[in-house]
This record gives structure tokens, C-alpha cells and sequence, in this order.
């Protein structure tokens, strides 16, 4: 007899993202908290239109958007957590995969699946040599975290409830790296799983968060270097760990593009609706 899934909670932190936020309301299911900052540009209005689609919805100040998720984490009653920011957004199929990963592996703890990277139009993105942006779910440990960072979609993973709030939640303090932060002690637990499918589709846009952000982001990896020991570990480990993370994630990507050019892999994009026909690898 199959395993009964768990419920997921997925918490939308929203400030002034109207644009976007309406695709992102229409991709979750199971449990929906939104989060929202005091948007002054009509979000509230969007968020209002889909109120049956929404469990809780809170609007106000906040003290940021880790300070936002986590509340939305303290209301949260499912048993897997996730976050999807209002740019982002969750591709159809996605919270049925995770919920039977979950039940059918008791042990796990983190879990990452694949993502595309997609436009302001929500077409996929292309980088500056016209060449499309995606991931298929990586296994995630604490050095390779801690050597090449997260080279994953944050809207793709997922995790336990009770590991989120055992490790220590979110360090409120950090204002772009406290998912980082956040996965580096879930992986000191034990290593995160992988799902061999897209789950996520992440934006990129000029007004995002990671194209604004990157001196914050850079100081707050430093900090992070420095709380998880990465430069007590000897010079020769730390540029071997550097070389074979990249080196294994290089191949990686040169092996999906090569399956995307052979026609063995399709890419979903934002306005898919059949999950069925996605690509997908086991």
C-alpha cells in the first residue's frame, strides 16, 4: 500500500511584484501562504482576485524577506516547506512529484529538482552566447556548497518541516544569502536528494533580487565562508574541492545540452500545462 503524501506548504514572500505575481498565484496548490511586504502597486488586488486559492495572506511592514518566509513557516501546516518568490513560480506537476518523493523516502530531508530560467515575458532565457539556462536537479552535499555555492534553482527545493526548524530556520540577519545559509546547515545534517525533474521556472529580470543585490551577496557569502570554516580547511583541499565540483557540474551541463541538441530532453516553459510531456531523467 502506497505511502499517504505529505502536506506542502508553500510560502510566497510579495513586495510591489504585480507584474509578475499572478502567474506565480496560479502555479502552487496544497497549502498557499502569501507573505506580502505593503505592496503599493496593485499586488493586493491580484492577491484579493485569487483569495480561494490563498490559505493565508498577510500584508505589512516586515524586516525583510527572510523575516517574511519565516513567519509564513511558523503558520505553515504541511510537512514539506518551500518558498516561491513572486517572480518565480512553480511549473504544474511539480508539488505531486515532490509529495511522492517525500512518501516514498522517509529519510530525506532536503530535496532539489530541476528548473529553466525564464524572461520578463516568461519566455526561456538566454545567456550572452544565446544559450538556454536550466538544471535537472542536482545531489547536494555541505562541501560542495560550501566550495561553489548553490547552482540550483532556490524555487526548486524543497525540505522537512521538522529538519527546517531543528537546524534553525532562517538567520533573519541575512538579507540575500539566509536560503544559502539555511541549506549549508540542512547539509551538515545529512546530504540533500535529487529529482530528475523541472519542478520550477526562475526569473530573470533586471529588478530581481539576484541582478540587484550582488555586493550584498557577496559580503554575505564571505560571512557565511567564515561561520561553516570553509578557510580553516588547507589551501591545497579548498583548490581541489573548487576544481572537482566544477569540473563534475561543467560535465553536467555539457551532457544536458548535448541530450537538448539530440531531441532526448524537452524544456518546459512557463505556459506549459502538461506535465507529462516535460523531460525528464531517473
Amino acid at each position: 500500500m502506497a505511502s499517504p503524501l505529505p502536506r506542502i506548504t508553500v510560502v510566497t514572500p510579495s513586495y510591489n511584484q504585480a507584474k509578475y505575481l499572478e502567474h506565480t498565484v496560479l502555479s502552487p496548490d496544497l497549502e498557499y501562504i502569501v507573505m506580502d511586504g505593503g505592496s503599493t502597486d496593485g499586488s493586493m488586488d491580484i492577491l484579493r482576485k485569487y483569495a480561494d486559492r490563498i490559505d493565508h495572506l498577510e500584508s505589512g511592514k516586515d524586516n525583510g524577506q527572510a523575516d517574511a518566509v519565516l513567519r509564513g513557516f511558523r503558520r505553515a501546516t504541511g510537512e514539506i516547506l518551500c518558498y516561491v518568490n513572486s517572480d518565480d513560480m512553480l511549473l504544474p506537476g511539480a508539488l505531486l512529484a515532490v509529495g511522492e518523493h517525500f512518501a516514498s523516502n522517509p529519510g530525506t530531508e532536503l530535496l532539489v529538482g530541476g528548473s529553466v530560467q525564464i524572461d520578463e515575458n516568461g519566455e526561456l532565457w538566454r545567456d550572452r552566447k544565446n544559450r538556454l539556462s536550466f538544471n535537472l536537479g542536482t545531489e547536494v552535499s555541505h562541501l560542495q556548497l560550501l566550495f561553489v555555492g548553490c547552482r540550483f534553482a532556490q524555487p526548486a527545493s524543497f525540505w522537512r518541516r521538522s529538519a527546517f526548524f531543528e537546524a534553525g530556520g532562517f538567520d533573519p540577519d541575512l538579507r540575500f544569502c539566509f536560503d544559502y545559509d539555511m541549506y549549508l546547515r540542512l547539509t551538515l545534517r545529512k546530504p540533500g536528494a535529487c529529482l530528475r525533474k523541472f519542478l520550477a521556472a526562475f526569473r530573470v529580470h533586471p529588478e530581481s533580487k539576484s541582478s540587484t543585490l550582488q555586493e550584498i551577496r557577496s559580503r554575505e557569502n564571505g560571512v557565511l565562508h567564515r561561520r561553516f570554516g570553509r578557510d580553516k580547511i588547507p589551501a591545497v583541499k579548498r583548490t581541489w574541492y573548487r576544481f572537482h565540483y566544477r569540473r563534475t557540474e561543467k560535465k553536467e551541463i555539457r551532457r544536458l545540452r548535448r541530450m537538448l541538441r539530440l531531441g532526448l530532453l524537452r524544456l518546459p516553459t512557463a505556459g506549459d500545462r502538461d506535465p507529462a510531456a516535460w523531460g525528464s531523467l531517473s
